[in-house]
């Protein structure tokens, strides 16, 4: 048994040393990138333009996006911003809970029925508020940043 408990022991402090060691991505737009699911909605911004498409595939130096009919490659050193669209259902989630639940709790805590309990029908709106706000938002798109290059320092501006 004490051979078996070390073993396991060891292999834990292994496989938790090996984790902590992985190197980091040299580039953090690579980083960003790799997090980007393939047919997503992608905006690009480099020094020179805007580039808006759906996410195909990343390579080792460029990112793959297809606009309409045509593949566009924009390499990793361009990119000055990256953003992916996503949908706002969540957000709406959030803001109909809120506004669902303060709504019928106020309406039950001062209405003139008071057989029904303030806490009741909060998390009532609550869940009512949450499901209609997700309903709501879930065909509203937004755009959202994954990568932002750091300003340039200062002194390199005058240069």
């Amino acid at each position: 048994m004490g051979l078996s408990v070390r073993a396991l022991f060891l292999a834990v402090a292994l496989f938790a040393l090996g984790s902590s060691t992985q190197a980091e991505p040299l580039d953090p737009r690579a980083d960003a990138v790799n997090r980007i699911l393939p047919g997503e909605g992608v905006r690009i911004h480099s020094m020179d333009r805007t580039v808006e498409g759906k996410f195909v595939t990343n390579r080792s130096d460029s990112v793959l996006l297809r606009q309409a009919a045509e593949r566009v490659s924009i390499s990793y050193s361009d990119i000055q911003r990256l953003d992916v669209i996503r949908s706002a259902r969540s957000h709406g989630m959030i803001i109909g809970m809120f506004v669902g639940g303060v709504a019928l709790g106020f309406a039950a805590a001062t209405g003139a029925q008071h057989d029904i309990s303030p806490v009741l029908a909060a998390a009532s709106g609550v869940f009512l508020g949450g499901f209609l706000g997700g309903a709501i938002a879930g065909g509203i798109h937004e755009w959202h940043p994954v990568y932002e290059a750091p300003p340039a320092p200062a002194d390199s501006l005058h240069h």
